[in-house]
């Protein structure tokens, strides 16, 4: 299992603003992972990320909301789109560090991860304890 940077589109996100109420924005992601409204803009184990949304904006002509994580995966795990969903849900729903890394008029890219990930079960099925 290996880390990897990778940076999900919420669909629907033209609604969520980070900066004004951070419990809401959370919360409203959350929703949209769970019920699969996200897509995958990059998963990389380097810091390039940040370019592949710069050239996914490019081709967008309305407002985005992005997210920017860090996901353990398996190599099994990397080409299950539902997977990585998931998990990006996980670590939304049980954040404890947050950062907007960078915003414009056109779109919003938003850092969530864990601190202390001793307690949260990230590699488990929802549900087990």
């Amino acid at each position: 299992m290996e880390a990897y940077f990778v940076v999900l589109q919420l669909q629907g996100s033209e609604k969520l603003d980070f900066s004004t109420n951070r419990d809401q924005f959370f919360r409203s992601a959350y929703k949209l992972l769970r019920a699969g409204s996200a897509q995958i803009v990059s998963i990389r184990k380097d810091t390039g990320a940040c370019e592949d949304v710069r050239t996914h904006i490019s081709r967008c002509n309305n407002y985005k909301t992005y997210l920017l994580l860090t996901l353990p995966l398996t190599p099994e795990e990397l080409i299950s789109q539902s997977t990585i969903i998931s998990k990006a849900s996980k670590i939304v729903k049980e954040a404890n560090h947050e950062s907007l890394v960078d915003s414009d008029d056109t779109f919003q890219l938003i850092m969530a991860d864990i601190l202390d990930v001793k307690d949260i079960k990230v590699n488990e099925p929802e549900g087990i304890a």
